[in-house]
């Protein structure tokens, strides 16, 4: 059980690590290149995958993580 625990917060630092790199490089892309209309766009968009990727790795920690508490909820202390 503690095994599967820490490979879900394993998880959510990778998904956390990712998120932050594709916000940082589309922050990076907007500030730096205001001029260029494909980059500022880039920019934009990895911006915005970036939000999603860690809206949505926040998600699966929290629905990993009420399974991983039903099912040991449900087994029984032996």
């Amino acid at each position: 059980m503690m095994r599967t625990d820490l490979a879900n917060e394993r998880t959510l630092l990778a998904d956390g690590r990712t998120a932050l790199m594709f916000t940082a490089t589309g922050v990076t892309l907007i500030k730096f290149f205001p001029l260029s209309y494909g980059l500022h766009t880039t920019g934009w968009l990895l911006g915005g995958t970036g939000v999603a990727i860690g809206i949505l790795g926040i998600k699966r920690f929290t629905k990993m993580q009420q399974r991983l508490r039903h099912h040991h909820d449900q087994t029984p202390n032996i």
